[in-house]
């Protein structure tokens, strides 16, 4: 009985072996070409769809520059308000994730002062500006 499953499961494993090893050839093989001429190409066409969702990805990202001197700070909400020296002030919420630099140290919102000249680097979503980092020089 046992000698049975043993030869049943070698024939099973050699058969699959064979399988995988064995190369695979194309279905629209002529009989005489070297294997090296066959290729097979596939090919897809893009749809509408992602056109629109490669087009779409990149109106989502909104991201912008401000240099500029820093003209008001409000720690609730937490806003700050920049003076560009060409075009108007700029409004810029600062999240708790926003990372803040002032004279090269790492500081909080609390630390920048009106004055200091900054340049914010951030992303605008549904219309509000985000800052992700601001660097402040007094």
């Amino acid at each position: 009985m046992r000698t049975t499953t043993n030869r049943a499961t070698l024939a099973a494993t050699v058969l699959l072996t064979v399988g995988l090893i064995a190369p695979a050839s194309p279905a629209t093989a002529v009989a005489g070409t070297p294997a090296a001429d066959q290729q097979t190409t596939v090919s897809y066409a893009q749809s509408a769809n992602s056109e629109q969702a490669v087009t779409d990805r990149r109106r989502r990202w909104r991201g912008f520059t401000i240099a500029g001197t820093l003209e008001d700070k409000s720690l609730r909400p937490r806003r700050i308000e920049i003076d560009q020296r060409r075009g108007p002030d700029r409004r810029v919420t600062v999240r708790s994730w926003t990372k803040i630099y002032r004279n090269g140290d790492r500081v909080g919102l609390r630390a920048l002062r009106e004055g200091d000249r900054v340049y914010v680097k951030g992303m605008r979503k549904n219309g509000v500006r985000y800052a992700l980092k601001i660097w402040a020089q007094s």
